[in-house]
């Protein structure tokens, strides 16, 4: 057992890094841009066609080597183990839990799914016949009625989605300071007074940039 979960956890954050470097990536971008607007996608020369068989490609890819996974760690597996309600239902339930578009809120969708079903099987067994005709019942009933809260109130998930910028965070900063280095500063600059911090910085900044377009215009 420790050996398996040893191989699935590794495979498991592989798969999390290689989805968050395809989020951030180009390839990413325009999935979003094809799940968004599919007309606006093309009209910038965006094959959609041919985004939606490498994205089939690649979740195949990795579905197929999770069932392999999932049979090195039962040792065997019939028929009767692949069930459209264990394998379509509560995936989807774990996603629309952690995050559609978030691939941490997925993770932290199915480790809540997971502790929550195996409290729900302690509970079966403490709770006596008289409750429900089938105690099997209480699990179904408890995730459907979580699934209505989560669609009702949060249905963006636990994480919401994270916006992708183009540029690392660290870049998009040095761009900011060499910016506003080379600008002269602006009257009534709020950048330089004491408890700034980098919003002041970057509404100053930004109005700098403004007032400096504006005169170009006029000076036309």
């Amino acid at each position: 057992d420790l050996v398996a979960a040893a191989v699935i956890s590794v495979f498991a954050i592989t798969v999390y890094f290689f989805a968050e470097k395809v989020a951030k990536s180009p390839l990413g971008r325009t999935m979003r841009a094809v799940r968004d607007n599919e007309d606006a996608s093309r009209a910038l020369g965006k094959d959609d066609a041919s985004v939606r068989r490498k994205v089939l490609v690649v979740a195949s890819a990795m579905a197929g080597m999770a069932g392999a996974l999932v049979t090195f760690y039962y040792g065997s597996v019939g028929a009767d183990t692949w069930t459209r309600f264990a394998w379509t239902f509560w995936p989807w339930l774990i996603v629309i839990i952690g995050g559609a578009a978030n691939n941490a809120g997925i993770a932290l969708g199915a480790l809540f799914f997971t502790a929550l079903f195996k409290g729900l099987a302690q509970i079966q067994v403490l709770l006596p016949p008289s409750v429900l005709s089938d105690p099997n019942y209480i699990v179904d009933i408890a995730f459907a009625t979580l699934i209505v809260i989560v669609l009702l109130v949060r249905p963006e998930g636990i994480l919401r989605e994270r916006p992708t910028l183009t540029l690392p965070r660290r870049k998009l900063v040095m761009i900011a300071r060499s910016s506003s280095t080379q600008l002269p500063p602006a009257e009534g600059d709020s950048s330089t007074r004491e408890g700034g911090g980098k919003l002041g910085r970057l509404k100053s900044l930004l109005g700098r940039i403004l007032k400096r377009r504006g005169s170009a215009d006029s000076a036309r």
